[in-house]
């Protein structure tokens, strides 16, 4: 989003939120929160992992635009493609920055396949995504 005069304005979480669901038995829980360039993602997850102890994975993903453009993600154990990038492009999709997501899954026993995960770990970011308040921030 742009001001008059040109300059960016960028959209970022105000606040954690978590938002979760089920699939086919499997709980995925979806966790946004404002996510910046100096800051450590491990940090992060080793506190999710204490909150929800015993999660068979934790795979995340994150955008930053601001003071430089940078993104990753990882699929945390998951076959690969199948959970950081459809993460990855529910933030892109989001229109957020300076923002992380996570989404915690408790494996329920039945087998989703590639496509169910994909459309499993990108739903549940994206329902997480849409319930977080947003805050504009100026570089």
């Amino acid at each position: 989003m742009d001001k008059p005069g040109g300059e960016r304005v960028i959209l970022s979480p105000s606040e954690e939120t978590v938002r979760e669901m089920t699939e086919r038995r499997s709980r995925f829980i979806g966790v946004v929160f404002p996510f910046h360039a100096d800051e450590n993602l491990k940090d992060r997850l080793k506190e999710l992992e204490e909150r929800f102890p015993r999660a068979n994975h934790y795979c995340w993903a994150f955008r930053i635009l601001h003071p430089r453009e940078m993104d990753g993600f990882s699929d945390a154990g998951e076959p690969s493609g199948t959970a950081g990038r459809p993460i990855q492009h529910a933030l892109a999709a989001s229109g957020l920055a300076q923002v992380a997501a996570v989404v915690i899954r408790y494996f329920g026993g039945i087998k989703l396949g590639v496509r169910g995960l994909i459309d499993a770990y990108g739903e549940s970011a994206a329902k997480a995504l849409a319930a977080t308040p947003r805050i504009a921030l100026e570089p």
